[in-house]
């Protein structure tokens, strides 16, 4: 075995680019990195005191739009399921008035309302960091450098991930880190 890393294989046409080139940034014209990064502490501030879920839901699906159009990767059906995961284990705690029962598990109104309030939440966190956060991000200070490379390393994994094989897991992950990292 050689200590050197493995070369990735090809995305389907033979070509090594970065899955990301092919998403367009809408928004780098008009919100800098650091501009983005504000705005997205301020839409946070404005997310998380929110305890309706009708414009809970509004918001985080405007954080969606706000992440596709800064060309951010947005599989909805993914998020979907991850918001309706998130409900159902809150099921598991009920609370309120009985809606129905599915053979011993109790539906209740609160622990319903709640898990989907917790779902929506999650998902539209995560719209706000994909919106917020891009490759060219500076913040000052060595936090500032080490948040960044961290960001910027994250972003590459994500963008690559289909590169990575079930079979080769590590070389796989280090080919795509030492690649960001001569990029660099």
């Amino acid at each position: 075995p050689s200590a050197l890393p493995r070369p990735l294989p090809a995305a389907p046409g033979g070509t090594r680019v970065c899955a990301r080139a092919s998403r367009s940034d809408r928004l780098a014209g008009l919100l800098g990195p650091a501009a983005r990064f504000a705005w997205g502490t301020a839409l946070l501030l404005l997310f998380l005191p929110q305890r309706s879920l009708a414009p809970k839901a509004a918001l985080a699906l405007l954080y969606g739009l706000l992440a596709l159009a800064a060309g951010k990767r947005v599989n909805v059906l993914y998020f979907g399921f991850l918001t309706l995961s998130i409900a159902v284990f809150n099921l598991l705690s009920p609370w309120g008035r009985v809606l129905f029962t599915v053979g011993p598990l109790r539906v209740t109104e609160g622990a319903l309302a709640a898990g989907l309030l917790k779902g929506v939440t999650v998902t539209g966190l995560v719209f706000i960091s994909l919106f917020t956060v891009s490759r060219d991000l500076r913040l000052p200070g060595r936090f500032g450098l080490f948040l960044g490379r961290s960001f910027y390393y994250f972003e590459r994994l994500s963008a690559e991930r289909r590169r990575i094989r079930r079979a080769h897991v590590w070389e796989d992950i280090d080919a795509i880190l030492e690649s960001a990292s001569a990029d660099d």
